[in-house]
């Protein structure tokens, strides 16, 4: 851990600091600060797959907040009708900017979503790339079965928004 602090740039190093690192589930932290993170944690882990290690992150988030202490605002998006109409709340309790929509896309046997996010100013791209393993994970664990989510533009590369394909059935 003391690795991944150092790595990260000067402005969230005091934010990161103390015995227990400083870290706190229940804390409000900067986008920035949790890009920076999360980039210096995926660089000292070193995987040999990226995708993989961001998976099995996204997972282990996913877990905690469903089954911990956001299990009510969980059980918002539930169903599909659900994810739809309260994406928006579920994301302003982890990030307070940009809009979050989802729009159900259902064709024939697959049912699908596509998911944007619009004025993410503070984007940072580490965070974005966890996004959709992240919600993939929060989805099978709320029993959307073997649900797939997958980053299909992003702001860091070019895109006007960030967008997220889903799909399960």
């Amino acid at each position: 851990m003391d690795r991944v602090v150092e790595r990260c740039t000067p402005g969230p190093k005091p934010g990161v600091r103390d015995p227990l690192y400083g870290i706190m589930a229940s804390g409000w932290y900067d986008t920035q600060l949790v890009g920076e993170f999360v980039r210096a944690l995926e660089h000292e882990a070193a995987p040999a797959d990226s995708a993989e290690f961001m998976s099995r992150l996204g997972a282990a988030i996913a877990r905690d907040n469903v089954n911990g202490v956001y299990r009510a605002l969980f059980r918002l998006v539930a169903s599909p009708q659900l994810l739809e109409a309260n994406a928006q709340r579920v994301w302003q309790t982890y990030c307070d900017e940009g809009t979050f929509a989802v729009q159900r896309l259902d064709t024939g046997l697959t049912a699908t979503f596509e998911a944007t996010i619009r004025g993410w100013t503070r984007h940072h791209e580490s965070v974005c790339r966890l996004v959709a393993p992240l919600g993939e994970h929060a989805l099978r664990v709320l029993g959307y079965g073997a649900v797939v989510v997958e980053r299909r533009s992003c702001v860091a590369h070019g895109g006007t928004l960030c967008v997220f394909e889903g799909r399960w059935g």
